[in-house]
């Protein structure tokens, strides 16, 4: 059975809720006190009410990592709220092709689920995922569309920051561990800021996202963590030096 999680903030119905119900997969939305009746008019699956508000994307991940290990889940899906599409590389073509939403789900869980020593491993952005020709990338971050291991993958925690995808995958590969990005499977969505919602706002990410760089570079060391504005966005990033990680 896949059991696949949804943060939720701001959208009571989620580009992601639509997409898998068409597919008819099942799925638990998690949501804020302050949104619950809300999401309950529009909702039409699971709906799970976290016990703070405005605690910020991380807090709500860590929560669904908390469900999952209480309710002794091995693997599962998270996946942001607005996912539109998923897709397969076509080795006939040599292209990303769109694909049934269930059937790539499953492949990609069946994949991970029989590979020894993987805790997290995750789908590609579709403008990105198209260049490496369907071709694994190992020990590195994953985002947006996730699938967790947690009886393996016990000690992971979300950090109390952004970048808390990068920072866990950074906890998982350091601890000897595997994390691995398909690109063989792909996922759309809208452009970062394009559209209302999201559980963390963008009057706060500049300040946010400085915080988290300085948190991971304090952690890991100027060896693995370089610090990079990016002007256009008007915030910080960081690039990884995972052979440094994987040792």
């Amino acid at each position: 059975m896949m059991h696949i999680f949804i943060p939720s903030k701001g959208r009571p119905y989620p580009k992601t809720a639509k997409l898998l119900d068409e597919a008819g997969v099942p799925y638990t939305l998690f949501v804020e006190p302050q949104e619950a009746e809300v999401y309950r008019l529009k909702a039409k699956s699971n709906l799970i009410v976290i016990d703070k508000n405005d605690m910020g994307v991380s807090y709500v991940r860590q929560q669904i990592l908390k469900h999952a290990k209480n309710q002794e889940i091995g693997w599962f899906w998270m996946l942001d709220d607005d996912i539109t599409g998923l897709y397969s590389y076509s080795q006939k073509e040599g292209k990303l092709v769109k694909d049934d939403t269930a059937k790539v789900l499953k492949e990609a869980f069946s994949q991970a689920s029989k590979t020894p020593g993987l805790v997290i491993a995750g789908l590609d952005f579709r403008q990105f995922a198209w260049s490496h020709k369907g071709k694994d990338v190992e020990n590195t971050h994953v985002c947006a569309c996730v699938l967790i291991n947690a009886e393996e993958g016990w000690f992971l925690k979300y950090p109390e920051h952004l970048m808390e995808d990068k920072a866990i995958c950074l906890d998982a590969v350091s601890a000897g561990y595997k994390t691995v990005r398909y690109t063989r499977w792909a996922f759309a969505t809208p452009p970062m800021g394009s559209g209302d919602g999201g559980c963390q706002a963008l009057d706060d990410r500049g300040a946010e996202m400085k915080k988290a760089v300085e948190g991971l570079l304090g952690k890991f060391g100027p060896e693995v963590i370089t610090p990079v504005f990016k002007e256009k966005l008007g915030w910080w990033d960081c690039r990884i030096n995972w052979k440094s990680v994987r040792g």
